[in-house]
C-alpha cells in the first residue's frame, strides 16, 4: 500500500525496501559507534571502527544483501539492550536525559537564593580551613570560561558545592590538595588545578599559592579565595591585585562581587 502511494507521486519514486535497507544500516552505525565511543572514547580504535562499519554497509549496498545489514541491525538493537541494561539507576538516569541538564550558568548570574546559600557554604569552608591553617585556592568563575585550563591540568569534579567536599579536597598530603578548585555557578567544577603564576614583584612572603591566585586574576575576571597554610589569613585575588579579607567579615566581602 505504501508503494502504491509513493508511486502515485512523481518525485517520491523510493521503494520501500531500499527505504528499510537504510534505517537497517543507520541503527546498526550508530549503535555500533555510540559504544565505541563508550569504551574507547576519542581514539583512533573509533575511527577504524566507523570505517569498518562504512565498508561493511558499502559493499552490502553494492552486492544487495540487505539481509546482511538486518543482521547487524539485529546484533546493534541486542548490544544497545545489553549496554542499557549494564548501567545502574543513576548511571540510566543521565544517559537517557543528559539532554535536558541544566546549564551552567557563571556565578555573578545565580539567583540571589543560590548566591546566598553559595556564600554560607563558602564561608564555613573558608572559617573552618583558616582555624585549622590548612591552604586553599578557591577559583569562582564570573563571566570569562575557565574551561582552557583544564586542558593541561585539573581532575573532573562536577558536584554540587558544599562545606564538607571543599574541605575534604584540601586536607594535605591528599591527591587533590595541591592546586586550585574551579566553582562554576553552585558546582565544583574541577580540583588540582593550576594556574601560571604572576611574574610581578611582590612585597611581603607570598607562597606558590598566592602567587598562582594573582596570575590567574591576571588574565580572566574570575575571583580567587586564598587561604594561607602558614597563617589562616584570608585574601582575595581579583584583577591582579592580592586584598586581605578577616575571616570574620568574609561573607560581606565576598557579596560585594556578586551585585
Amino acid at each position: 500500500m505504501l508503494e502504491d502511494f509513493l508511486s502515485m507521486v512523481p518525485f517520491l519514486k523510493v521503494n520501500v525496501t531500499a527505504i528499510l535497507d537504510y534505517v537497517f544500516g543507520a541503527i546498526f552505525a550508530i549503535t555500533a559507534l555510540a559504544l565505541a565511543f563508550k569504551y574507547f572514547k576519542y581514539s583512533a580504535k573509533v575511527l577504524l571502527i566507523a570505517v569498518a562499519i562504512l565498508i561493511v554497509l558499502t559493499l552490502s549496498y553494492i552486492f544487495k544483501l540487505p539481509f546482511v545489514r538486518l543482521v547487524l541491525c539485529a546484533i546493534g538493537i541486542v548490544y544497545a539492550i545489553i549496554l542499557l541494561m549494564s548501567l545502574d539507576k543513576s548511571t540510566k538516569e543521565n544517559f537517557v536525559l543528559q539532554h535536558k541538564k541544566t546549564k551552567k550558568v557563571a556565578t555573578t548570574e545565580l539567583e540571589v537564593s543560590e548566591k546566598e546559600a553559595l556564600i554560607a557554604k563558602l564561608s564555613k569552608t573558608v572559617f573552618d580551613l583558616s582555624a585549622s591553617k590548612t591552604g586553599a585556592l578557591i577559583t569562582l568563575q564570573m563571566e570569562n570560561d575557565l574551561t582552557p585550563y583544564l586542558k593541561t591540568s585539573g581532575v573532573r569534579v562536577d558536584a554540587p558545592v558544599s562545606a564538607e567536599l571543599l574541605e575534604t579536597i584540601f586536607v594535605n598530603k591528599t591527591p587533590l590538595h595541591d592546586g586550585a578548585v574551579i566553582i562554576h555557578g553552585n558546582y565544583i567544577v574541577a580540583a588540582a588545578v593550576f594556574y601560571q603564576p604572576t611574574q610581578q614583584p611582590l612585597t611581603g612572603k607570598y607562597g606558590s599559592r598566592h602567587r598562582a591566585a594573582i596570575g590567574i586574576s591576571e588574565v580572566c575576571d574570575a575571583l580567587t579565595i586564598v587561604v594561607s597554610e602558614e597563617t589562616g589569613k584570608v585574601s582575595f585575588a581579583f584583577k591582579g591585585e592580592l586584598i586581605p579579607v578577616p575571616v570574620a567579615n568574609f561573607a560581606n566581602a565576598l557579596k560585594s562581587y556578586f551585585k
